[in-house]
């Protein structure tokens, strides 16, 4: 049958076992919308996420799996330097738009405009009382603009696993908010990055209900949710 059980690299293993990094993550649990779960786990893990999947593996995101796996991995993550963050929110929501069919053109402002020049930005960012800085050449934000000053922007955020797929991120002014700013440049951005030829992502916190309802009305689908079980060096 159907094995979920994956393990993260030797190479990433060896650097926590040696206290080389400040992040540990010993177990990651990805439930798709269509598809098998995939749990990916260090080769030490092994015992226990077996045990949680073989628990749990119908339902492995309910809160009394989520707390079983909490149950597993507090003492092996303490015994090897780290310790979780139970009060941080790690269940994240992905969606993903792949083509133009999904994208609403129309949701995308006249006053939304694209940005290249780290002088422009710069000049906006100035009036608007913001830090925003463009990743080198090539790199590419969207912006919707009133007065010479940001209210909401859409900027490409990192290459995701997929080297087809870009991440985007979108921040809206406060008092800028609920008036279709941040749709507008997160649909200019998805508009470029499909034109380029790649998909576009987009990650929230499961409990950001705005950031997931503003990734539906851009006409992003979701593909699936992940827990990592974040832990911190001590």
């Amino acid at each position: 049958g159907y094995d979920m059980l994956r393990f993260e690299s030797a190479e990433l293993e060896k650097e926590v076992l040696s206290g080389g990094s400040c992040i540990a993550v010993p177990i990651e649990i990805f439930v798709p919308t269509r598809g098998e779960p995939i749990v990916t786990a260090y080769s030490f893990c092994e015992d226990a996420a077996r045990r949680v999947i073989e628990k749990f593996g119908d339902d492995l995101l309910s809160d009394k799996a989520l707390k079983y796996t909490d149950g597993e991995f507090k003492a092996i993550a303490e015994n090897i330097g780290y310790r979780h963050d139970e009060h941080e929110n790690q269940m994240i929501l992905e969606y993903e738009m792949r083509d133009m069919s999904q994208l609403n053109k129309k949701l995308i402002r006249g006053d939304c405009i694209k940005i290249t020049s780290q002088a422009v930005l710069s000049k906006l960012c100035e009036n608007s009382g913001c830090d925003i800085e463009l990743e080198g050449d090539g790199d590419v934000m969207f912006a919707v603009v009133g007065d010479g000053k940001i209210m909401s922007y859409a900027g490409i955020n990192d290459y995701t696993d997929d080297v087809n797929s870009l991440e985007i991120n979108v921040e809206t002014a406060e008092d800028c908010r609920r008036c279709g700013y941040a749709s507008s440049a997160a649909s200019a951005l998805c508009e470029h990055i499909l034109c380029s030829g790649k998909k576009a992502a987009y990650k929230c916190s499961a409990e950001n209900a705005a950031s997931s309802a503003l990734a539906e009305k851009c006409g992003f689908e979701l593909m699936g949710r992940r827990y990592s079980y974040v832990c911190y060096k001590i």
